[in-house]
């Protein structure tokens, strides 16, 4: 698996650096001709459903024009929880939005539909390794440290700035990052990547002396960040890239010294969805050049395709250096996959409500 994630991120980072050319004919095909009806996709809120609405609607539109997209916004543990709920019947969604993490937990449950790539030509432009029999990744980062030049010195290099005395009262954490913070815990106790994460939890615990403040959205977090209400925090390069863009407090982020995991996220089709035709009509949408140029201009994310024509301000801020490359590395999503609701619990008990 490591060779297999390795490719994707040197084949992201290659196109980053060199712009092939689009291949306009991906746009040109209309697999969805025949699709009609409503196709209610359950996604992110904030800038994610505006990104879908301004960029995938249009471009769905053109080639199904009696397919109408309803989003259902909500969390990701929403969206899964309502998932398992109606499995033996139909689903509320025809297209579901999660993190690659969350998808592998719905893959072992059996939620997912295998999806039929002959309804999805632009799949063909996808980095090779970020293909997947049950979803479509359409976007990438990695998380970092994104800090308050002006507060925090020095320039951190490190996860175990969370934990210095001096920040605190002024570290957010957005709610549904347990995940992300049970790695890194485990990652400066040495044990991430032997799959034992609860060798970090005692460490973890330490971190609520750091009077944590916690936020919903990423959203309300970048304003408190620009505000200069809280100085620290762990996020996806994307949004701090997209934060720092916004003005404010003056922002700066840091790829540290340990590592990180890549983060993708991805569209599927539940099981016992309703428009299965549309459904895979708005996944082929999804991977065109529109939605992929959104997302990296607006959000900060990395393509999951190959020749999206950005712009070299947009390809230099959203891309990783040869150096920061060699220190993000794939997890087990199979261990984590079977220890997340554990985990999840236990964040929302002693971390968030404490």
């Amino acid at each position: 698996m490591d060779r297999k994630v390795w490719l994707v991120l040197g084949a992201v980072f290659a196109y980053l650096l060199s712009f092939t050319p689009c291949d306009r004919g991906a746009s040109a095909q209309s697999p969805g001709q025949g699709a009609s009806g409503k196709v209610i996709v359950g996604t992110f809120g904030g800038d994610t459903v505006k990104v879908l609405s301004e960029t995938v609607d249009p471009v769905l539109a053109k080639v199904a024009p009696n397919v109408k997209i309803v989003y259902a916004i909500g969390m990701n543990t929403e969206r899964m929880t309502k998932m398992r709920v109606e499995k033996d019947g139909a689903s509320s969604f025809d297209i579901i939005h999660v993190n690659d993490r969350d998808m592998q937990i719905l893959i072992n449950e059996g939620l997912l539909l295998k999806l039929d790539e002959a309804k999805i030509p632009n799949a063909k432009k996808l980095f090779p390794s970020f293909r997947n029999d049950h979803y479509i990744p359409y976007n990438f980062s990695a998380n970092v440290i994104l800090y308050n030049k002006n507060k925090v010195s020095p320039v951190p290099t490190s996860w175990e700035v969370l934990w210095d005395p001096k920040y605190k009262g002024k570290i957010g954490i957005q709610t549904n990052l347990w995940t992300d913070h049970m790695y890194i815990a485990a990652l400066l106790e040495g044990t991430a990547y032997q799959n034992n994460w609860d060798a970090g939890w005692n460490r973890m615990l330490k971190l609520t002396e750091q009077e944590l403040k916690p936020f919903s959205s990423m959203e309300t977090l970048g304003i408190a960040l620009q505000t200069g209400e809280v100085w620290l925090t762990v996020t996806r390069r994307a949004r701090a890239v997209q934060w720092a863009a916004e003005g404010g407090a003056t922002l700066g982020n840091v790829l540290p010294k340990e590592g990180v995991y890549p983060v993708t996220f991805c569209a599927a089709i539940p099981k016992n969805a309703k428009n299965v035709d549309g459904a895979h009509a708005y996944l082929n949408a999804l991977l065109d050049q529109k939605p992929q140029i959104g997302f990296a201009e607006v959000m900060g994310y990395t393509p999951t395709v190959s020749g999206i024509p950005l712009s070299e301000k947009v390809q230099s801020s959203i891309g990783f250096t040869d150096e920061e490359m060699k220190r993000i590395k794939p997890i087990d999503l199979i261990y984590v996959g079977k220890n997340d609701p554990k985990w999840k619990e236990q964040w929302d008990k002693k971390i968030i409500s404490r």
